[in-house]
């Protein structure tokens, strides 16, 4: 039963890393093609790149941990596909072999599989979570229906997720399986949307200045929960949005291991100015931070997640 899950789990992981790839390739392609005016259909270039990234995400998790990627599985096919190495020889399936691929094995959706990678590589969640979280959005809309406008911007902001993804995975030592390798016009890409990004901040610093002499709007960001925080405007300096996640962490004090509470932002944006930054890096062009310190609501986050774990305290 061992050698039969391990080979269960290397086909379906292969099967995986080769659609992913394909998914890839096409979309790389039809996003070059576009940027350089060659093609005009930019939602087919987004439509595939984000299938590709689904698919590459879950080739991924399903290397590391098979029984991760399904929503609905029994319990006891759940367990064996999490730990396959591990089954012991006697066990015997209760009638027909599994069928991954059957429709009642449903997978996990985008958000999930975005969770998913930034547990295995969270140097990465900072800096692509509102990219990664753009494309989740814009995919069923991509595949099912006519989007909105899609801007230059727009489309090189999935390029740059997919691209940075497939990058932080074929970087892992422990993964084994078909992944896209970026090209030399990826790379080039990659640098030019970092030089562009420097421009767009500059423009939009300039922008939110100019929009200073207009009337202020009666509106007030919305910064409650742990997924926001009030960050001073870099411009008006009153009080806009940052959007991002809040940990925990473990610091030290006078009497050992302290638990801390960090906001990590991903995104800022002002209603009185209307200054807006999309990631990480623009925060930083503009001057802002992107690790808050969130330790005054310690008490409020331990009433609605628990006490701190003991085993993290050693």
């Amino acid at each position: 039963m061992n050698a039969h899950l391990l080979e269960l789990k290397r086909r379906y992981v292969g099967a995986l890393g080769r659609a992913a790839l394909q998914y890839l390739e096409c979309g790389l392609d039809l996003f070059h093609r576009h940027l350089r005016s060659e093609s005009d259909s930019g939602q087919a270039a987004f439509g595939n790149l984000a299938v590709g990234l689904e698919l590459t995400l879950k080739c991924y998790l399903a290397e590391k941990n098979l029984g991760a990627v399904f929503r609905e599985i029994p319990p006891e096919v759940r367990a064996l596909l999490s730990a396959p190495e591990r089954a012991p020889e006697f066990f015997r399936w209760r009638g027909t072999p599994v069928d991954l691929s059957a429709p009642s094995f449903r997978t996990i959706g985008m958000d999930a599989c975005i969770a998913a990678y930034a547990v295995f590589l969270p140097h990465m969640k900072q800096p692509l979570l509102p990219h990664l979280e753009f494309v989740a959005r814009g995919r069923d809309i991509a595949l099912h229906a006519v989007p909105g406008t899609l801007g230059t911007y727009e489309l090189e902001r999935a390029g740059y997720a997919v691209l940075q993804v497939v990058q932080s995975i074929e970087q892992d030592p422990a993964f084994g399986h078909i992944a896209y390798s970026p090209r030399e016009e990826d790379r080039r890409f990659l640098e030019r949307f970092s030089l562009k990004r420097a421009e767009r901040v500059a423009l939009a610093l300039e922008q939110a200045r100019f929009a200073l002499s207009e009337p202020a709007p009666d509106r007030r960001a919305e910064t409650s929960g742990w997924d926001a925080l009030a960050g001073e405007c870099p411009v008006c300096h009153t009080p806009g949005a940052l959007r991002g996640y809040t940990e925990l962490s473990v610091g030290r004090d006078e009497d050992g291991p302290a638990p801390g509470l960090d906001f990590f932002a991903v995104s800022f944006s002002c209603f009185r100015c209307g200054l807006t930054l999309h990631d990480s890096e623009e925060l930083k062009l503009a001057g802002m931070g992107t690790l808050y310190d969130r330790s005054g609501d310690m008490d409020a986050w331990f009433a609605e997640h628990g006490s701190f774990p003991e085993w993290e305290m050693e």
